[in-house]
Order: C-alpha cells, then structure tokens, then sequence
C-alpha cells in the first residue's frame, strides 16, 4: 500500500507524480488474521535505478496470503530529483530508505584560470564533483565571494558548466565559489580563481628560502631556488633584488646576480657573524613579494700549528699490551704457585711467586719467595732473584709493599704463565 497526503495524478500503475513535491512514500505491510492468527505480505527493497531524474524502484514481495501471491515490480518516482518531485522520506517496514542525512561529498577540484576579453570561454566540471547518497537530491549553484557571477557568465547546474564572452569593462579577479546542497541543508564546496583580463596579481611566496651558513675564508655561492615565488599571470617574468635587513645593502663580501639568482663571495675572517637579508621578486607590473632568510657566517677551522716558544703537549699511542701467554718463571722443578705481579713507576714490571722444596730425608718443607723483572715490552730484565726465604711454609709471606695488579695462572708443569 502506497500512502502520501498530496499525492496527485499517480493514474498510472506503478508511476507517481507530485507536483508539489510528496512529503512520504511509505510501503505498508498487509496484514490478514484469520483464526487468531496473523498473514502478512511484506514489501522490501530489492534494488534502485536512476533514470533521468527519476528513481526507479524495485520492490519484492514476501507473502504468506494466499490472495497475495510473492512477486516483484517496479514504481518509478518521477522528476525525484528535481526540487519540485523530491520526495522527502521513503519508508518500508523495516526501515526509512532515505532518512540517515550525509553531507555532500567533494570527489575532484577545479583549476585556477585566466582568460583574455572577447574570447568565449567554456569551463566543465566534472559530472562526479560531488556525491551524496542516491536517494538524496543535490541542488548546485554558483557564486562569487562578493555575491552573484557577473552578468556575462552563466552556469548551468545540470550539466556543471560555465560559459560566456567577457568584453571591455568585464576585467576582474573573480573568486568563484560552486556549492552543492542536498536536501537536509548540508553542503560541500569548490571554489577555483578567475582571472578575466589578465589583471596583474601581485607574486607570492610560495616555499620560503632557508637559511645558509658560509665559512670564513672558503667560497660560498647560493641559488635562490625557482618555487620560491609564483605569480599567477601569464607570461609574467620575475626579476630579483636583496637588501640586508639592518644596512639596507649587502656586505661588501657578498654579491648577487640579479639574473641567475645567485649569491656568491668569500667572507674573511672580520666577517664572521650573521646577516638577515631581503629577497624581492617584482614581477612586470611592479607588483612584488618579498621573503627573509638568515645568512651566517662562521670561524675558518684551522688546524692547531706547534709554536716552539710555547710548550706543546704530545700525546704518546697507548702501548701495545701482550695478550699472549709467556714464562714468569726459569725454575720449574719445585713447586711454583701464588703468584703476584706489580707495576714499576719506570715501566715494565715484577712478578714474585712461592717456591717450595721437600726434604728427602726429614720430609721438612722449605718455602722461598722468587721474583723476575720485566721491561715495558715483557721482556726479562736479569735472571730470577731471591725476595726472601723462610724456614717453613707455615711462615712464608709476601712483600707488604706489592700490591697485586693481575695474576699469574699455574700450569700443569708447575711453570708460572701470563
């Protein structure tokens, strides 16, 4: 079942037609109760088109009444998308087809133009600009900033395209702005700048310039890079000028080639410091841009140059360290054990370890402390010597001044490595 409170002239089977636009087309479920018990035949959507501007739907139907067999059709809403045939909600039992309102969605952009007078100019957007829902309508229009387009230039929103002839007295900078509204009120734009006549638009900066470091005493050469500036109008050169910040004129170091845009000098060492520096581009018309950067300059590094009436500190290469195993000990015949090693102020170094003997006949032990000295490469300075001796081991000690800096392992020969 259909039901609308203004629908008009829906003479013809599955066709509507509102001419002054259908508040609801809703999509009733028929009920019969027979014994208590409830039949229904349940329309639903099973698809949509659009045609023109109207929206064709499909519907099915789902039906346990026996006087109403399962099937599908087609109702086409005719003029749907145009103000006056929009229908504002659709309804089905399970749900509103088009309540959930979206804002537009913009899908592509316009492009910035100049156009000279007396030539006809034709501009198309593109189809899919903007989007929405399908069962929204969506409502384009054109402006300016200030207002409405001017008298010579039309739009026409069906088929998103500008046109017109503009003659003598039509020169301007037009800000054109195109907005599609659907029909809950949101927007979304695209705007695009026409320049009609070519009138000279002043440049602008467009990537500013960073800054530069040079050295005191080396050569220094910068390029102003080309997207610094742009300028918007045809066939419009631009020419280059640079001021320092605080004196008006670049230091006497520095020049700059007002053709090439190149920066070039060797600052000496009374230059070192920093200078904030003016770059003007002006285009043919006069119109200009400027942009600051900062140019420092910084110490010559030079090397340190030994001066023999003042005292210069060498630094000698760490020495070469011994990782390798060598003899401490020329004795190995007795017990060799508990070694210690020290470090001589001179360089080089002594080891001192225990040696023991045994009695053949009395079984008495006998402990001596031995000691080898060695040169800062690890090479022996002498022979061994005796520290001192004692009578048994139980009174054996070591020198109280040595003080153990790494030790010595025994081996299965009872020889002292390190």
């Amino acid at each position: 079942m259909l039901t609308d409170t203004k629908i008009r002239n829906a003479k013809k089977p599955g066709k509507l037609t509102d001419a002054g636009g259908l508040d609801q087309i809703a999509f009733q479920r028929a009920v019969l109760n027979v014994g208590g018990n409830n039949f229904y035949a349940t329309p639903s959507l099973a698809g949509y088109s659009r045609d023109g501007d109207d929206l064709v739907l499909t519907i099915a139907i789902d039906s346990d009444i026996g006087t109403i067999p399962d099937g599908s059709g087609q109702v086409r809403i005719q003029d749907y998308y145009t103000a006056a045939g929009f229908v504002e909600t659709i309804a089905f039992f399970d749900g509103v087809l088009n309540e959930n309102n979206l804002a537009p969605v913009v899908n592509d952009t316009a492009v910035d133009q100049i156009i000279a007078l007396d030539t006809t100019y034709n501009y198309q957007l593109t189809t899919d600009i903007f989007s929405d829902s399908p069962f929204d309508l969506l409502t384009i229009s054109a402006s300016v900033v200030t207002g409405q387009l001017p008298a010579w230039l039309s739009f026409d929103p069906d088929t998103l395209a500008f046109s017109g002839t503009p003659t003598a007295g039509d020169s301007a900078y037009l800000e054109i702005i195109v907005t599609a509204r659907d029909a809950g009120g949101l927007t979304a734009t695209v705007d695009f700048n026409l320049n009609v006549g070519n009138i000279n638009l002043a440049p602008t900066v467009a990537d500013a310039i960073e800054d530069q470091t040079a050295k005191a005493q080396e050569v220094f050469n910068f390029v102003i890079p080309s997207n610094t500036f742009s300028d918007a109008n045809l066939n419009d050169t631009l020419t280059y000028s640079v001021v320092s910040l605080v004196t008006g004129q670049l230091p006497a170091w520095l020049s700059f080639d007002a053709n090439t845009g190149t920066f070039s000098g060797t600052p000496g060492d009374a230059d070192v410091g920093s200078v904030d520096l003016i770059v003007t581009a002006t285009d043919g018309g006069g119109l200009s841009a400027t942009d600051t950067f900062t140019l420092a300059v910084n110490e010559f590094n030079v090397a340190p140059v030994a001066n023999p009436d003042r005292t210069s500190v060498v630094i000698a290469p760490p020495p070469v360290v011994n990782t390798d195993e060598f003899l401490v000990n020329t004795t190995t015949a007795r017990n060799q054990f508990d070694p210690e090693a020290v470090g001589l102020t001179g360089g080089g170094f002594v080891t001192v370890w225990m040696s023991t003997s045994e009695d053949p006949v009395t079984e008495a032990l006998t402990a001596v402390i031995m000691g080898q000295r060695f040169d800062a490469d690890g090479n022996k300075v002498g022979g061994e010597f005796l520290v001192n001796e004692q009578d048994s081991v139980e009174d054996y000690f070591y020198l109280s001044d040595v003080e153990a800096v790494s030790k010595l392992t025994n081996d299965s020969d009872r020889r002292i490595l390190a």
